[in-house]
């Protein structure tokens, strides 16, 4: 599900509409409308499941591939002022267990690694990596990394065996937008609401459903801070080897010890 619990899509922003309600589509007022009377069966309209579940499969369904993001998120500070930051990230995937992670941001480089037995993160700019051993799937290997060592797996959400059920676990309503542009290609835009989070996800019209953008604004937050996700270049063809998803500590890299969540009191960086 897509909340503060298990998700890659974590970092922050703000956006403030200046009168919301006269700006709002009458699908979105009706839908919602329809929602808040309803605690159990969510409402999300035939089009938005549709496009949704061809896009999750198509995932699902694919044995590897590779995309690269452009990520902005904004954080509030302890003065009042929201912030944005970026973050460049690639992914690899081989199904059934096997991952490798780049991601650059404003501060710093990390990369990580999963072989299906142990999981790595490190830090080119220091040196540093720490292990833990994670044996298992993607699905294990994400559960494992959240809850006992509180560290979030980059885009979790869409990694998983079946994104499907957690983009619409706790679902309250969705909604289908019509086709908007992102990045000069026309996309399905589709719009979703749960407890924690609302969340917008465009799929490409056009070739392959892949997600183009992810927008989520975490409305329970002071600020709603939201974050948002351009999803550059998918490949579903690349031979990775094997040797893409195991660690070779550089000269001089230094272990160091990867800290459990009760030893840190809360998420690491």
């Amino acid at each position: 599900m897509l909340t503060t619990q298990r998700i890659l899509f974590r970092w922050l922003a703000s956006w403030v509409l200046t009168g919301a309600m006269a700006l709002t589509p009458a699908w979105a007022v009706d839908t919602v409308a329809e929602a808040a009377t309803s605690n159990t069966t969510p409402v999300v309209e035939h089009e938005a499941d549709r496009v949704l579940r061809a896009a999750t499969d198509f995932l699902k369904n694919a044995r590897g591939f590779t995309f690269e993001t452009n990520v902005s998120y904004d954080e509030l500070l302890g003065t009042g002022i929201m912030v944005q930051y970026s973050r460049h990230g690639t992914v690899t995937v081989r199904r059934p267990d096997r991952i490798y992670v780049e991601v650059t941001d404003d501060l710093s480089e990390r990369r990580l690694w999963f072989d299906g037995k142990t999981a790595t993160v490190y830090k080119p700019a220091q040196n540093l990596y720490a292990q833990a051993k994670v044996p298992g799937s993607i699905d294990e290997f994400v559960d494992a990394l959240h809850e006992e060592y509180g560290v979030t797996a980059p885009f979790a959400d869409i990694l998983i065996n079946d994104p499907y059920a957690n983009f619409t676990e706790g679902l309250y309503a969705g909604y289908y937008a019509g086709l908007n542009l992102v990045n000069r290609e026309r996309a399905h835009h589709l719009v979703f609401t749960n407890e924690a989070v609302d969340f917008q996800l465009w799929i490409a019209e056009e070739g392959k459903p892949v997600l183009k953008r992810a927008v989520i604004t975490f409305k329970n937050q002071e600020g709603s801070p939201q974050w948002m996700a351009d999803f550059l270049s998918w490949d579903f063809d690349a031979k990775t080897p094997d040797s893409t998803f195991t660690f070779t500590p550089p000269g001089g890299a230094e272990q160091i010890e990867f800290l459990s969540r009760t030893s840190t009191g809360g998420a690491q960086q």
